[in-house]
């Protein structure tokens, strides 16, 4: 029997660590864990370092993001990338884009299309967002 959790364990770890090939596919499951609230998912997608500067001048580390989002202060209902491009520079990269992100903040409802830039750096294998700027276009 612990053969098969051995097992188990090791398939589970292959298909996290394939389901985040790219930083890109970091920011969709980041975005993804924002809308579902995944404080979990977002714990180990944010580096311990963050720095999150909102749209409306907000600056949150990654506890404060965390708890934003867990508590409900942020609700985001839906995130959707228009276009985005990638530069990798060694364990870093740095993506900018245009995306339309609807939600709530404080109770009140946003809907907004934003141009951001977000660096992610590799950290043990897995890339982290390390930094996040965005304003209202």
């Amino acid at each position: 029997m612990k053969y098969f959790y051995h097992f188990l364990f090791g398939l589970v770890f292959c298909l996290n660590a394939q389901a985040q090939r790219s930083p890109s596919d970091a920011e969709m499951q980041r975005f993804k864990a924002q809308t579902n609230r995944d404080t979990l998912a977002l714990k180990s997608l944010l580096g311990d370092n963050l720095y999150y500067l909102h749209s409306n001048g907000l600056l949150e580390n990654k506890q404060d993001f965390i708890k934003s989002v867990s508590c409900g202060k942020i609700i985001y209902d839906s995130i959707t990338i228009d276009k985005h491009s990638i530069q990798k520079q060694g364990k870093s990269t740095i993506i900018t884009g245009e995306c339309k992100v609807k939600g709530q903040v404080n109770g009140k409802t946003f809907d907004v299309k934003l141009r951001y830039l977000s660096i992610y750096h590799k950290e043990k294998r897995r890339w982290k967002l390390s930094a996040w700027q965005s304003l209202k276009i």
